[in-house]
């Protein structure tokens, strides 16, 4: 853009030359020679005109590429901060999930725990429940021997107190 500026000041500084220069004969050729530069250097101006001009179109569309590049990364930087938001909450469920698994394993050994401890105490039920019908069966057992002995004293007192002798009770005699 500088070169085009100088050229042109060059331009308008020849232009000033010819007009102050005389008219002579001698200037004419001069000033032919001149004006012959200073179309050259109109053409040339023209010409770097032009190439401005097809340079600004090409910067016009470069402009254009960028803008839609930008909103592109604009686009792209939306998506990734989406995946950021997205991985940080991945590892929240990830760090809930290993949370939930510990506390299943610890429920797992609770229960683990109780069933084996329902079983120790089932089986010592059992144990219990077997040693009371074996006391029952024992006092029943001991209830009868006492009322059968109790009965064989009863007979015996009431045979004594009528005055007969002694006689065996007649459980015993069968």
């Amino acid at each position: 853009m500088d070169g085009v500026r100088g050229v042109y000041n060059n331009a308008k500084r020849t232009a000033v030359v010819l007009h102050v220069v005389p008219h002579s004969i001698f200037h004419r050729q001069d000033l032919r020679e001149r004006d012959a530069v200073v179309l050259r250097r109109d053409q040339e101006l023209e010409e770097v005109n032009g190439q401005l001009k097809d340079l600004q179109g090409l910067f016009d569309e470069v402009n254009g590429q960028l803008q839609h590049e930008c909103g592109r990364i604009e686009r792209l930087q939306g998506a990734v901060s989406h995946c950021a938001k997205q991985a940080k909450e991945l590892d929240s469920l990830q760090n809930m999930l290993e949370e939930s698994h510990r506390m299943l394993a610890q429920l797992r050994e609770t229960l683990e725990k109780e069933r084996a401890e329902r079983m120790r105490v089932a089986s010592l039920l059992e144990h219990e429940q077997q040693r009371t019908q074996l006391l029952l069966d024992v006092l029943k057992h001991f209830k009868d021997n006492v009322r059968r002995s109790m009965l064989v004293l009863l007979y015996s007192v009431g045979i004594l107190l009528r005055g007969e002798a002694p006689r065996p009770y007649p459980s015993d005699a069968a």
